[in-house]
């Protein structure tokens, strides 16, 4: 199993608030079901795979009676998030480099969690990392804990599927191929493709993906350049995908293709 255990890291994820992993929401959803939420007041949260952990850090500010934990593998995304955090202030937010398998072992040093949220990992990761996560839960979630998670739904993903194979194939899943494969599926576009014609959203989708791939590229000097410094200035000064939040939103505007679930341990 490679380091990125199933998972495209070549390229940095991209930047979204998803509100259906605010506790707030969790509560409502379960409130509606008619099923009891954890109690009001502390609660401690974790979510697995941040990203670029804007969820987490609106979360952590708009939560100041929360403990949050957030977690990602990825240092590139660890050291974004960490910018941010150390300039917000927020004392209540703990971000982890570390891997699920790490975690579920133990290996860092967590408490019993309220929530669990994860956005799409599930779809994205060999079944070997999803045992993990599952040891993760058993661990880690208190009883009477609510875990959420998003994740691709077949139906509604299938129109782009042809686009994302498209992508991988024409890139062979490296990362320097990745802004070559964009520009092709670009000409096919403008070149009236009849798969583009009859899905709008993949021509969209296509074109998202273009600009994504330039706007990432900040992230790249970031990586290469290996800046890991507390400092603030270096860190101000220094490229971060964060900067690259304008296109690389609208990778996420079409929500509609993912599904969410929401459980709660007896």
């Amino acid at each position: 199993m490679s380091w990125a255990a199933g998972y495209n890291n070549s390229v940095a994820y991209t930047t979204g608030f998803y509100q259906e992993q605010s506790p707030t929401w969790l509560k409502a959803a379960l409130v509606m079901q008619r099923i009891a939420p954890p109690a009001d007041g502390k609660f401690t949260y974790c979510e697995l795979g941040f990203g670029q952990g804007l969820t987490s850090l609106i979360l952590a500010a708009t939560h100041p009676e929360g403990e949050f934990y957030a977690c990602d593998f990825n240092p590139v995304h660890v050291v974004a998030a960490s910018s941010i955090r150390d300039d917000a202030k927020l004392s209540n937010l703990t971000l982890l480099e570390n891997s699920f398998g790490q975690l579920a072992d133990g290996e860092a040093d967590l408490p019993m969690f309220d929530f669990v949220t994860m956005h799409g990992i599930v779809s994205w990761v060999s079944d070997e990392t999803r045992a993990q996560i599952v040891r993760f839960l058993a661990r880690y979630l208190k009883p009477g804990g609510v875990v959420q998670i998003s994740y691709n739904a077949m139906a509604a993903c299938a129109q782009v599927q042809p686009l994302q194979r498209l992508l991988t194939t024409h890139a062979k899943n490296r990362g320097e191929n990745w802004a070559g494969a964009a520009a092709f599926a670009q000409q096919l576009v403008e070149h009236g493709a009849q798969h583009f014609l009859r899905n709008p959203d993949a021509a969209a989708a296509s074109i998202r993906s273009r600009a994504l791939i330039r706007a990432i590229s900040c992230t790249s000097t970031c990586t290469s350049s290996g800046r890991r410094s507390t400092s603030r200035t270096s860190r101000r000064n220094s490229p971060t995908p964060s900067s690259c939040s304008p296109a690389a939103r609208a990778m996420c505007s079409c929500r509609r293709w993912r599904g969410s679930r929401t459980s709660r341990t007896k």
